[in-house]
């Protein structure tokens, strides 16, 4: 007997993506069970949520994705997809996945991705099973022509946490993953990544990998899994509900989960840990699922050997005039507010800084002056302005040449 796939409604897909667009999110991921298998559910969210300068990215196995689709979500604005590769045998990816054939059809959907333009990132979620292969993987990924290649742990997940542990990475094979990682990307030169957060102390060198070392656990803080049911969840990996965007609104759902955001589920280990602000330590629903109640990549901050050498901004005067893109988003936060764009990158101010930001975004151009008029120090409106540039939050505008009478 086949098991029904439990899927949203086209009048949740809109409830939905209408909750997105008024709560100023700024980036989706479309993502499953598998989204690409009801196509019309996938387009119908995407030119709501792109309509808004909402950006959207995919989280697919490509098995399903057609030339026609592939076009229309080009067309839509869609630029990255992610997918899965367990490996570059095709006995070992059927093996994981239980998907006899699904090898082919992921390779053919990832070259067909590639073929019309997408960015594409290749993650191989790494196990016992699959470890050993991790070099003829990065190499395979290379010559397909990815944008990115992701070499990423996995997690003990519910309900099958103590059953699956023993297929786990030890913490010499995690460690010599990163490693051997970083040989590929200056083999190739193309991306490397982990898609998921790891802690310090497992990466111990954490100036070299500072590129991975960015990520950190944003669970029910900056990000939220909305399930096909509708109920929230911090991420993808837990089973614990907060709520349910279409009882409570994405807001009400979401003030439940202020426990998250207060760093309640940190892991007790890691909670007296210096570095814990900069890491945000071990995985919680590792933690959670362990006998031992840690993510057992942990060790301690003894053994991080370096850490991440902290960004200069420049504080030198920028020249010129400046507007927010137009994808801009200005979210108020209880801390203060965040800025950010579907095509740049998002920064977290306190509430003077929000508010300033929101003055100057209601002005058809600024500069280094009309900072300095509203009360700012010379050095700080450089350093403002500076910082938001780099971030791709900000851009100059180009002056308007007058046509020669």
């Amino acid at each position: 007997m086949d098991t029904p796939i439990l899927t949203l409604t086209p009048q949740q897909v809109e409830f939905i993506a209408q909750e997105l667009v008024k709560n100023s999110i700024y980036r989706v991921t479309l993502t499953g069970g598998e989204p690409l298998m009801v196509p019309e559910l996938v387009l119908q969210a995407t030119r709501i949520l792109t309509a808004q300068s909402i950006a959207v990215g995919i989280n697919s196995t490509l098995m399903d994705l057609t030339p026609e689709l592939a076009q229309s979500l080009k067309e839509l604005g869609v630029r990255t997809i992610m997918t899965s590769l367990i490996s570059s045998n095709p006995v070992t990816h059927d093996f994981v996945t239980q998907n006899p054939g699904s090898w082919q059809k992921t390779v053919d959907g990832i070259k067909l991705a590639i073929s019309y333009g997408f960015r594409v990132n290749v993650n191989m979620v790494l196990t016992k099973w699959n470890i050993h292969e991790l070099e003829e993987t990065g190499n395979f990924v290379g010559k397909l022509g990815a944008t990115t290649f992701g070499a990423t742990r996995a997690c003990a997940p519910t309900p099958l946490a103590i059953e699956f542990s023993k297929y786990l990475l030890s913490l010499d094979e995690l460690r010599q993953s990163l490693n051997l990682t970083y040989r590929l990307k200056d083999k190739w030169g193309y991306k490397v990544d982990v898609f998921e957060h790891y802690p310090w102390c497992a990466m111990q060198d954490v100036e070299k990998y500072a590129h991975l070392a960015r990520r950190k656990c944003t669970a029910g803080i900056t990000s939220v899994s909305i399930g096909a049911d509708g109920d929230l969840r911090p991420c993808g990996h837990s089973s614990t509900h907060y709520g349910n965007i279409f009882t409570d609104g994405l807001a009400g759902a979401w003030a439940k989960m202020t426990d998250w955001r207060k760093g309640l589920h940190i892991q007790q280990s890691c909670t007296k840990c210096k570095l814990v602000k900069q890491c945000t330590g071990g995985c919680p629903v590792e933690a959670e699922n362990s006998p031992r109640k840690r993510d057992h990549h942990t060790t301690g901050p003894n053994d991080v050997i370096s850490l991440p050498k902290p960004k200069t901004i420049s504080g030198e005067k920028p020249e010129g005039e400046f507007v927010f893109i137009p994808e801009v988003v200005f979210r108020a936060e209880n801390f203060g507010g965040i800025i950010g764009s579907s095509r740049g990158d998002v920064v977290y101010v306190d509430e003077t800084t929000f508010s300033l930001a929101q003055e100057l975004g209601a002005l058809p151009h600024f500069n280094v002056e009309t900072l300095v008029l509203l009360g700012v120090s010379l050095d700080d409106s450089s350093i403002f302005i500076n910082h938001l540039v780099s971030k791709k939050i900000l851009k100059k505008e180009v002056p308007l040449c007058p046509l020669n009478s």
